[in-house]
């Protein structure tokens, strides 16, 4: 018998009577491998941190603080939606022009030149690397959520096998171009384009030195390196962007002095973190908000007090002032937000006082109370009880809660807490709000970019020796950005610090650094029909819970004045908010 014979006779054959029912039949396989939980998926799923308010009873004192803690819950999925590419419209970078070493001043035209194609050049490959590496940084978010999803469909995968299509879209933003200022003659026009250009972000750049520009640009080297081994496709926009800069450069060779100071100063004054970043801890902080508020809307839902007084300001910040903060705070490195939940409560309990006091007085009520008593019958002489009413004044505690809520604006905190250096990088930030002017676009109280408002003074006003000093002065300060406690160029300026180094820079009348209560004093009381040129104009009341005086300027004649509002600018009195019942007086200094 033949080997295949004896292969065939060896198997087992049934008839087709003899056949097994079907359900009897080959078992289907078994998966080789359990199924992933979902459960045990989630997990993996990223958290993010959400406020929450706890308050500490002081029983001796009898207040109670309300303060900020941060409790985990999971990350919502990011959007299907690819990140907006960054705005489009040029961020003007005004960079003030250094002297020389032999005494000469550099040409402002061809500075101005030089800077805003070096400003095109960085925004331009920023733009670039940034839509080329968001991707990358979605498809890692995205990561967790996406096994969540595929371990709960994977049990019905084999019934539902479909795929889908995810269509992606670009959003960009413009920014209109501000107004040209007119000038009157042609050295005015010079001396006040020379005064605009000198920004505060440029001249904190220059001043740090090669040395800082060159450690920061080895710090974004290392972050684009890092970013580029995360996704091999970011090294086709590494390259492109190379080819552009290079190109930009090229064209540009006679002036690159000017133009790597200029993109030094590009970067310095950029916000260190992801916009993803800047969001979410603007999320974080506005959520506290929004909880104490709610706390405070139902506070009698919370106790049991016979009286209540509320003094509660408004809850509101700057969301470029918290950038601002947090930035300098961490000495311009970059940042994420998992790194700055600290910072986010040390500011708001920094910003937020939350004062509750409960007073206990001893009151009297009148209650009527039962007695009895005997008495004689007349009529049958026998002696009988009765009862009578008759009413007492009986003491109670009576409570009543005191609920003050106190914002010291966010960007009035900085002086309190940073170094000279930190306070000086705040003001960088502040003057450029981050090279994003429109990160927190639709947020009211947003801080907005303002060109400052140039004006010529009449030459007859410029005779005096004294008020043309002043003027001198104070326009190599224009665009300087508000800063409350800033009283120097290296930590930018407020009202009071601005007049002060004015008036003691140049030479007409050394007062230090005042307030503006002590400027007054410094000042003999004149009518608006005698103020003249070089006297300084008071306000009152322009800030939230201070009395008396809040804000002085410098009076240049014809209503107008020269003051840090923000940015220091001219301005004209009748269309000035400070005057909406603000104005107090004008003031002459008393030289001496």
């Amino acid at each position: 018998m033949s080997q295949e014979n004896k292969q065939k006779s060896l198997r087992l054959h049934f008839t087709d009577d003899e056949a097994p029912e079907p359900a009897m039949g080959k078992p289907e396989n078994k998966p080789k491998k359990a199924p992933v939980r979902p459960d045990k998926a989630k997990g993996k799923a990223p958290t993010e941190k959400v406020p929450a308010l706890e308050r500490a009873t002081d029983a001796q004192a009898g207040k109670t603080v309300a303060r900020l803690h941060l409790g985990e819950i999971p990350k919502p999925k990011p959007s299907d939606k690819l990140m907006a590419s960054l705005p489009r419209a040029p961020v003007k970078l005004l960079h003030q022009q250094g002297d020389r070493q032999d005494g000469s001043e550099n040409d402002g035209g061809v500075g101005n030149v030089g800077v805003e194609a070096a400003s095109g050049a960085g925004r331009l490959g920023e733009r670039v690397f940034q839509e080329g590496r968001h991707g990358s940084q979605r498809a890692q978010k995205l990561r967790p959520h996406r096994q969540t999803e595929a371990a709960e469909k994977r049990p019905n995968q084999a019934s539902s096998g479909h795929s889908r299509t995810m269509v992606t879209k670009t959003s960009s933003h413009k920014t209109p171009q501000g107004k040209a200022p007119n000038a009157s003659n042609p050295i005015s026009r010079w001396r006040q384009r020379r005064a605009a250009t000198q920004q505060y972000a440029a001249r904190r750049a220059q001043s740090a030195g090669a040395s800082a520009g060159a450690r920061t640009t080895e710090k974004v080297g290392e972050k684009v390196a890092r970013s580029f081994r995360k996704n091999k496709k970011s090294l086709v926009t590494g390259g492109l962007i190379f080819l552009m800069f290079a190109m930009v450069m090229n064209a540009m060779s006679s002036c690159s002095p000017l133009v790597q100071s200029a993109f030094q100063a590009t970067v310095v004054s950029t916000y260190p973190a992801d916009d993803a970043d800047m969001r979410a801890a603007e999320r974080i902080y506005a959520q506290a908000e929004r909880d104490m508020q709610n706390y405070l809307n139902r506070y009698k839902q919370y106790h049991d007090y016979d009286e209540y007084h509320f003094d509660v300001d408004e809850l509101w910040h700057d969301p470029h002032a918290l950038m601002a903060i947090i930035s300098a705070w961490h000495n311009g490195a970059a940042w994420t937000v998992d790194e700055v939940h600290g910072t986010l409560i040390m500011l708001f309990n920094k910003q937020y006082k939350l004062i509750e006091t409960v007073e206990v007085e001893t009151r009297y009520r009148e209650e009527e109370r039962i007695g009895t008593g005997t008495r004689i019958n007349e009529e049958t002489g026998e002696v009988e009880s009765y009862t009578y009413k008759y009413y007492v004044d009986v003491p109670y505690d009576y409570y009543i809660c005191y609920v003050t809520l106190i914002n010291d604006v966010l960007s009035h905190q900085p002086v309190y807490f940073m170094s000279e250096q930190q306070l000086g990088m705040y003001a960088m930030y502040m003057a450029t709000l981050g090279n994003k002017p429109d990160l927190f676009r639709g947020n009211r109280y947003a801080s907005q970019l303002k060109d400052p408002l140039l004006y010529d003074i009449p030459p007859s006003a410029l005779e005096g020796a004294a008020f043309a000093a002043l003027i001198e002065e104070a326009e190599k300060y224009l665009g300087y950005p508000y800063v409350w406690g800033g009283k120097s160029p290296t930590t930018s300026f407020d009202c009071s610090g601005f007049v002060s180094w004015v008036f003691t820079q140049s030479g007409v009348l050394n007062v230090g650094s005042l307030g503006v209560t002590s400027l007054y004093g410094l000042c003999t009381p004149i009518t608006p029909e005698e103020a003249r040129p070089g006297d300084l104009i008071f306000f009152e009341g322009t800030i939230n819970r201070h009395e008396g005086l809040s804000h002085v300027g410098i009076y240049v004649g014809n209503g107008m004045m020269i003051h840090c509002g923000n940015p220091i600018t001219y301005e004209r009195l009748s269309t000035s908010h400070h005057l909406n019942n603000h104005f107090f007086g004008f003031g002459r200094p008393r030289l001496r």
